[in-house]
């Protein structure tokens, strides 16, 4: 589109963007609670630099994102927040228009500074073919794009995050602090890749996994992926375990193979949101909470009555970094933000409880 308006909200102001293919030309935004209107004419050159990245700036998170239902917005939301928690940087890998569109619309942001890519392919086609199967072709592009869009930038370290279906069950300050910890371990320990553990306790070891991953970029990995000429690495594997491969198959290859220091950590008390289809696949998807060496899944106990899986160790590859004060505080942003029941509307709770509220005919 030649000419374009787009529309969204910071913590500061409602903004107004014109953008000449893409490119801000002009803004104008509307303080909140105030009613002047302030212009700015091609905000991207401005000395601030509120649309680049800022090398100085510790915590750099790539957050993708393909879905566009409610939930998948409610996840997005989170991380933003949790990233201006941190004070950090971010980018948004997104191939599709209409959802980047949809997030300026439902998003509330921290600042101007909002960055959208696309997955890259062409100067990483050959590296796909080698890493991922015909199923996981697109996701393995999107995971290699924060490789290379970091390689260009020169970044220590990124975050690469799937953004539209995971979710720290817990406020935003307090999840940053774990982020914060997560990374002060990795870089102390010189570990590779740091990822939340979203597989590795459900497979009792066998599998490292992307989700939420800390990944230590003075490791020149495009070295690494550039040297497996064939996809025969996944011969290791395959059968056995699956039958589809990607990326987080290939980490857990070096890590079983090649001696990376591919880790995994956890964080006790907390609950863990894997959104999808539960009733369809209640293992890949739902809530998990690890506590006392153990990780618990609620929807796989309460629902389905399938207690082999519902309760199992914590692998011994998965590394403790934290420890939330008490399961209340998931419950609590369970109740508050992932659905009403903190705020039952008066005619709903006459019909729900069993005797009717205080004040309600």
């Amino acid at each position: 589109m030649l000419f374009e308006k787009i529309k969204f909200n910071t913590e500061e102001a409602f903004v107004t963007q014109v953008r000449l293919f893409n490119m801000p030309i002009l803004e104008y935004y509307i303080k909140h609670n105030k009613k002047k209107k302030h212009y700015s004419l091609l905000p991207v050159l401005k000395k601030k630099k509120s649309y680049s990245y800022n090398p100085e700036n510790e915590y750099l998170f790539y957050l993708k994102i393909n879905s566009s239902d409610n939930c998948s917005f409610s996840c997005l939301q989170h991380w933003i927040n949790i990233i201006g928690w941190i004070g950090g940087d971010f980018y948004i890998i997104c191939d599709k228009e209409d959802l980047e569109r949809k997030v300026y619309e439902k998003i509330h942001f921290n600042n101007k500074n909002i960055k959208f890519i696309k997955s890259v392919h062409k100067p990483i086609e050959h590296i796909v073919k080698n890493m991922s199967t015909k199923f996981w072709t697109n996701a393995t592009y999107a995971h290699l794009t924060a490789f290379y869009h970091s390689k260009k930038l020169g970044v220590d370290n990124f975050w690469n995050i799937d953004a539209d279906d995971t979710m720290f069950l817990v406020e935003a300050p307090r999840a940053a602090e774990i982020l914060k910890k997560a990374q002060k371990y990795a870089q102390e320990n010189d570990i590779s890749a740091f990822s939340m553990d979203m597989h590795t306790s459900r497979t009792h070891g066998k599998h490292w996994s992307f989700g939420i991953t800390y990944i230590n970029a003075k490791i020149d990995w495009f070295a690494i992926f550039n040297a497996e000429t064939t996809p025969e690495w996944m011969n290791k594997y395959i059968g056995k375990y699956d039958w589809e491969f990607n990326l987080d198959w290939y980490f857990t290859y070096l890590r079983d193979y090649k001696a990376f220091k591919n880790k995994t950590f956890y964080i006790d008390n907390l609950h863990f949101m894997h959104y999808g289809d539960f009733m369809l696949n209640p293992i890949s998807w739902g809530i998990s909470q690890w506590k006392n060496g153990r990780v618990f899944y609620p929807i796989l106990k309460g629902v389905f009555n399938y207690d082999e899986l519902a309760d199992i160790p914590i692998s011994s590859e998965s590394l403790k970094i934290d420890s939330l004060e008490n399961e209340e505080m998931s419950f609590d942003y369970i109740n508050r933000y992932l659905t009403f029941l903190k705020n039952i509307p008066e005619p709903a709770q006459n019909m729900w409880f069993e005797e009717n509220k205080e004040g309600v005919c």
